[in-house]
């Protein structure tokens, strides 16, 4: 028993330590960045409709908790629908989130064991490509994310999410490095 409560306090501590070190950075004038938000769900022609419905339920959500946790991480958010909404500026990024693919895996009531079947058996799988620019054409950083969740779309949502926030914030840490006292 003593074991186990050690161990929870020990993981809390770690996961409390590694969320206090994913801060935004600020500008050099002390200014929030701002992050202009773009998530692009895909083109609806090229899906049937109970896709199209997934894709922007999905997108709705992710959308949400984007801005919800780039604004508790100390951003300044606004989504845009349109890459030309953005403007440059200093402190200013464009923040583009395209969906490529989701799964939203195993409907309830399959057989038990078929999440073990296949690349997109079992959980949900949502594949996401992010980038990060900035005054420039050229961007920042850019990397994909392929996040699978047992926990549902949601949970694969919430991974993604978790995965180009660190992204974004790392890249940005590197353009403005913490001044004493952030």
């Amino acid at each position: 028993m003593r074991k186990a409560v050690g161990a929870v306090a020990v993981l809390s501590v770690l996961l409390t330590a590694g969320c206090a070190t994913l801060k935004a950075p600020l500008q050099p004038n002390g200014q929030k960045i701002n992050l202009f938000l773009l998530v692009n769900r895909g083109d609806p022609a090229a899906m049937q409709e109970n896709q199209w419905k997934y894709r922007n339920e999905v997108g709705e959500y992710m959308e949400s908790d984007l801005i919800r946790r780039l604004t508790e991480l100390g951003y300044s958010v606004r989504q845009i629908q349109n890459r030309n909404e953005f403007t440059a500026g200093e402190g200013n990024y464009l923040f583009s989130i395209a969906i490529t693919s989701y799964y939203p895996g195993v409907i309830a009531g399959a057989p038990i064991g078929m999440s073990a079947i296949g690349q997109w058996g079992g959980g949900a799988k949502l594949i996401t490509h992010y980038e990060l620019y900035g005054a420039d054409v050229a961007a920042l950083t850019s990397s994909d994310a392929k996040p699978r969740s047992e926990h549902g779309w949601r949970g694969c949502v919430r991974e993604n999410n978790t995965v180009t926030i660190k992204g974004v914030t790392v890249r940005l840490r590197a353009i403005y490095p913490a001044a004493p006292g952030q």
